[in-house]
């Protein structure tokens, strides 16, 4: 609606709704420039598209029906499109809002150019790039760069800074897609803090490697993660405040191969040989209704072969109590004549736990005891 303008140089739509069966989109006040003339040499130029604000959802049940692997990409004319969306939403969940954004897509014929020139998320500012090309194999390179100012809780010392960075790359077409990712945080200042700022907010520092499998039923080929200092809440407003540090691992079990799937055979392979060992600590804990997490130490080892979850051993300490967890699931039909997943096996032993510390309207006698 509200819709004006002229076919040769484009208009404003006051506001515009798409919808399928999964998805919604609703476009607020969109200032749409063009040149009609090279779109007769195949050639779409597109002045400034400026939209006030953007919100997307998911509509409808989750599908269990397996995502098609892609195997080309390709547009019939050319584009140029600079873009700028000055709030846009994910309703989620989880919810999402990014602010400012600005950028540029191109399509040459060949290949597919993004790039963001800047957007805000949260408390960072971030730009990127991508290009992908369109035919097959796909091959794609992304980068992300970012910088997130992290305020100290409770200090009036100054905000500290952290640099954000990741890239992606590898293939998209086919099932024997692979994708390598690499990402880390560090300290953006060229001096590190100290004294009282060293104390209150030790610098964040992460680094991820991961091999991905994107078409796979387990898309996570293997990863690993280190980090020091990791305050979620910086990175998602949704999520508690924290003070991570630790390290997490998934990937095949001792004995199995350990590069990344080359066919869509190794890719099958891979997704069922899997293990995830973590061993975290939280120097920040409190109970969640304060907006913290109430684990001040996690240690776990899950083993998975293609149809089954295996916990031999977990264990998460809040305070002076602990949990400590041993079962199995299996997410998956156990049988041809068993259509639904089988139940948790789970028994948890609990020892000197304050309910009171997970959450404050909880009493504070401690628990103990066994269930099965």
């Amino acid at each position: 609606r509200d819709v004006s303008g002229s076919l040769r140089a484009g208009g404003h739509i006051g506001w515009l709704r798409w919808s399928s069966p999964t998805l919604a989109v609703e476009v607020d006040r969109v200032d749409i420039g063009w040149r009609l003339r090279p779109l007769l040499q195949r050639d779409l130029q597109l002045g400034e598209v400026h939209a006030r604000a953007i919100t997307i959802e998911h509509t409808g049940p989750a599908s269990d029906t397996p995502t098609e692997p892609l195997q080309s990409l390709t547009l019939p004319i050319r584009v140029d499109l600079p873009f700028r969306v000055d709030d846009l939403r994910w309703v989620g969940p989880p919810p999402l809002q990014a602010t400012a954004l600005v950028g540029r897509y191109r399509y040459d014929g060949e290949q597919h150019h993004l790039t963001v020139d800047g957007v805000d998320i949260a408390d960072g500012h971030y730009s990127a790039t991508l290009q992908l090309q369109g035919a097959a194999p796909m091959a794609i390179d992304a980068t992300l760069d970012g910088n997130i100012t992290t305020p100290v809780p409770g200090s009036s010392v100054a905000p500290l800074a952290v640099a954000a960075s990741a890239r992606v790359q590898g293939t998209l077409a086919g099932a024997a897609a692979a994708l390598q990712v690499q990402a880390q945080l560090q300290p953006s200042d060229t001096s590190p803090p100290t004294g009282k700022a060293a104390a209150a907010a030790p610098p964040m520092q992460a680094q991820v490697q991961a091999d991905i499998a994107p078409w796979a039923p387990q898309p996570l080929v293997q990863a690993q993660a280190d980090f020091s200092a990791l305050d979620l809440a910086r990175l998602w407003p949704q999520a508690p405040s924290t003070l991570l540090s630790g390290k997490v691992t998934a990937g095949p079990q001792p004995g199995t191969a350990a590069t990344p799937p080359t066919s869509a055979d190794s890719i099958a392979i891979a997704a069922t040989r899997w293990q995830i060992q973590a061993d975290v600590r939280n120097a920040r804990p409190g109970p969640w209704d304060t907006g913290h997490l109430p684990v001040d130490q996690l240690s776990a080892n899950a083993l998975f072969d293609g149809s089954t979850w295996d916990i031999p051993s977990a264990s998460l300490r809040t305070g002076p109590g602990e949990v400590a967890l041993q079962g199995r699931w299996s997410p998956a039909p156990t049988s041809a004549s068993t259509a639904t997943p089988a139940p948790w096996q789970l028994r948890t032993t609990v020892r000197n736990l304050s309910p009171a510390l997970l959450h404050t309207q909880l009493a504070p006698a401690a628990l103990n005891g066994t269930a099965t």
